[in-house]
């Protein structure tokens, strides 16, 4: 017998299977934040940023020790280009040089000026080499008897002594002295061929300084080319402004400090002036250090009242140098702080000597000058980028519906400016104005007015 399942009846439903088993979560490893507090994590994140920065400016300085010659040279060269930009400038515009003969009398003028000078002061010196000599004996006589009636006291072996033993110490350090020496004529060697190459530099940069310039741009990218003709630019119209600045303080120093010697009769006074002008390049300090040194040589030849004159003139001068000259002559090229300048000395003389005395202040000026242009062309280029601001756009006006033909508007719903109060006010019509020329040629020639008036 043979089952059959009818028709709409339903087939028993599968078991359900079993549910799978439940997984346990693993820990959640803790974050960083939750353990270290914020200020902790930027201030180690600042921290080794600052240790990268330090390790390279150290690489650097180490590279720039190994070369430091051809570094110097081409500092130099810069320094002696911006000086000299104006004067071949105007002998390729005004006077019509070729380019190379501009930058040949540049360089011929300016070896001519410094040969006169060198010529100049090696004759005051040794025309007054004698009478300095026996003005130097004369003071340290004269010394020697203060510290025998003086406060302190001395007696003549007390004195011998004190020479004994500075020349025991002056033997115990000649081979010190020796390497000095030694040092001294390789030093000189250097300074001649550093010299040399600072010349050639200079030459190319007066003759080709903007084919060089746009070579140098070229080893950028295309898309960094603007930022870096504006970064260079500012840097050069920083170099340029510091240099001619500092040779107008520097003279102004050593003219009025120089005409104080003079009329003091104060020995070697225009070689003081030279060496003041020279110094006068290391701001705040230079014109200061070299100036004492004049105040010396006049409490040597001239006695304590000359030397407290030649100071208050020092001191008076360097007054105005800081209070009226810089501000005006170096406030738009050199744009720093006193503390930052004085630093800037200090770091460079611990590092270069008097050569890095001289160069810390324009490349920190040049830097500052070339950052702050990098930044001004950052933003230009972001403002530029951003899309412009549209105005707020109005809310849509609701339609009014259709009116039928022939229909007319309610009173109270009336738009109209003809329709008030529910009346419709009729428009005035203009009479149409005729040419008063016409309405009279009109009114002659009407026959009605001619039988009126017979």
């Amino acid at each position: 017998m043979i089952f059959r399942r009818r028709r709409g009846s339903q087939r028993p439903a599968d078991p359900a299977p079993d549910p799978p088993p439940e997984t346990v979560p693993a820990p959640e490893a803790p974050h960083v934040g939750r353990v270290v507090p914020l200020s902790l994590s930027a201030l180690a994140a600042l921290a080794w940023r600052l240790l990268v920065v330090a390790a390279a400016i150290y690489v650097l300085v180490r590279v720039l020790r190994m070369v430091w010659v051809p570094f110097l040279a081409l500092a130099a060269a810069l320094f002696l280009a911006a000086l000299l930009q104006g004067y071949a400038q105007f002998l390729r515009e005004k006077a019509r040089f070729p380019r190379a003969l501009a930058a040949l009398t540049c360089i011929l003028t300016l070896l001519v000026a410094l040969g006169a000078v060198g010529y100049f002061v090696e004759t005051q010196v040794a025309r007054s080499a004698d009478t300095l000599t026996s003005d130097v004996r004369r003071a340290g006589n004269d010394f020697i008897n203060w510290l025998h009636t003086g406060p302190l006291h001395l007696s003549n072996a007390q004195i011998d002594r004190y020479k004994d033993q500075l020349f025991d110490a002056l033997q115990k350090q000649q081979g010190r002295l020796t390497s000095i020496g030694v040092s001294g004529l390789t030093s000189g060697v250097e300074v001649i061929t550093g010299g040399l190459i600072a010349l050639f530099t200079c030459f190319f940069l007066l003759y080709d300084g903007k084919r060089m310039w746009g070579w140098m741009r070229g080893l950028f990218p295309p898309r960094a080319h603007p930022s870096v003709q504006a970064a260079g630019t500012a840097a050069w119209q920083s170099l340029t402004g510091y240099v001619r600045g500092t040779v107008i303080v520097a003279a102004i120093d050593a003219v009025f400090i120089g005409i104080g010697l003079v009329a003091l009769s104060v020995p070697l006074a225009l070689p003081l002036a030279v060496i003041i002008f020279l110094g006068a390049f290391v701001p705040l300090v230079g014109a200061v250090v070299t100036g004492l040194l004049a105040v010396l040589v006049a409490l040597v030849t001239k006695g304590w009242l000359v030397a407290v004159i030649v100071l208050a003139i020092l001191v008076a001068v360097q007054q105005i140098e800081g209070h009226l000259l810089q501000p005006f002559v170096l406030g738009r090229s050199v744009r720093l702080h006193p503390v930052a300048i004085i630093f800037a000395v200090a770091v460079g003389t611990t590092l270069a000597g008097i050569g890095g005395a001289v160069l810390a202040v324009p490349i920190v000026a040049v830097l500052n000058s070339a950052i702050g242009a990098l930044y001004r062309v950052r933003r230009e280029t972001s403002a530029r980028a951003q899309p412009p601001k549209e105005p707020p756009e109005e809310p849509p006006k609701p339609e009014k519906p259709a009116e039928p033909k022939g229909a007319r508007p309610s009173p109270h719903e009336s738009s109209s400016p003809h329709v008030r109060g529910g009346t419709v006010m009729q428009e005035r019509t203009k009479p149409k104005c005729r040419p008063l020329g016409a309405t009279s040629a009109k009114v002659r020639g009407s026959p009605q007015k001619k039988q009126s008036r017979g």
